[in-house]
């Protein structure tokens, strides 16, 4: 969205890891994940018309690592573009009951 001179973007679409995980409070079979697997990065690019463009307020990096898997997102600014990146990889394994919530928290 532009306003006068300034461009707002709202990244929080494409940087999300959420996943949709029912929450259990008393899970009492094992978590299996069979066939984890690692999404390539994605790239999402924002042309800029001109290189007049600053970042003014820049969401934080994000590196998440945990036997689950790894999460990374981060933001660049290039001459005349904005550049959003995520990585997410799930490893594939058999997890206790009791981590479930710590599984969860790592999908959110």
């Amino acid at each position: 969205m532009k306003r006068g001179s300034r461009i707002f973007l709202s990244p929080k679409q494409y940087l999300s890891k959420k996943s949709k995980v029912p929450k259990e409070t008393n899970r009492k079979t094992p978590i299996r994940i069979r066939f984890g697997y690692h999404q390539a990065i994605d790239t999402v690019p924002y042309e800029l018309n001109t290189s007049n463009y600053s970042i003014e307020n820049k969401q934080e990096d994000v590196v998440t690592e945990s036997k689950f898997g790894s999460y990374k997102r981060s933001i660049e600014k290039t001459d005349k573009q904005i550049i959003l990146h995520r990585f997410f990889q799930l490893e594939d394994g058999v997890y206790d009951p009791s981590e479930y919530k710590k599984f969860n928290n790592f999908l959110k």
